[in-house]
C-alpha cells in the first residue's frame, strides 16, 4: 500500500454495506472520547446483524483508548459467536497505537 498522508477528519461517521453476509463498516473521522459512544453504538449494531465484520479504517487516523475498548469488546462478542472482525486499511498512526498497546495480538488485522 502507498504511504498515507497526514490529515485529520473532524466528524465521526460510518457507512455500512454488506457483501455476502459480511458487514463492511467504512469508518471516518477521529475516534476518541467524544465520539466513542457513537462508534460503540455502530459496532454493537453491526455485531447484532452479522457474525463477520470488516472495519475499514482508511479514513481514520487517530484512535483513543476508548476506541480500543470498543474494538476489543466487539472482537470478544464475535469470537464467542464463532464470528470474525477484520481491521483493514490502517494508517500508520493507528497501527502504532495498536502495536504499542499489544492489541495487534488480540485483533485480526489485514
Amino acid at each position: 500500500m502507498g504511504k498515507k498522508s497526514a490529515f485529520f477528519w473532524k466528524k465521526f461517521g460510518v457507512k455500512v454495506s454488506e457483501n455476502n453476509g459480511t458487514l463492511i463498516l467504512a469508518l471516518q473521522g477521529v475516534i476518541e472520547s467524544s465520539t466513542s459512544d457513537a462508534f460503540e453504538a455502530e459496532m454493537v449494531s453491526a455485531c447484532s446483524k452479522s457474525k463477520n465484520l470488516i472495519a475499514d479504517f482508511d479514513k481514520v487516523n487517530f484512535i483513543s483508548p476508548a476506541a480500543l475498548r470498543v474494538l476489543l469488546t466487539s472482537q470478544q462478542k464475535l469470537s464467542a459467536e464463532k464470528g470474525k472482525m477484520t481491521l483493514v486499511n490502517l494508517h500508520q498512526s493507528v497501527r502504532e497505537v495498536l502495536e504499542l498497546t499489544g492489541f495487534t495480538s488480540l485483533l485480526n488485522i489485514a
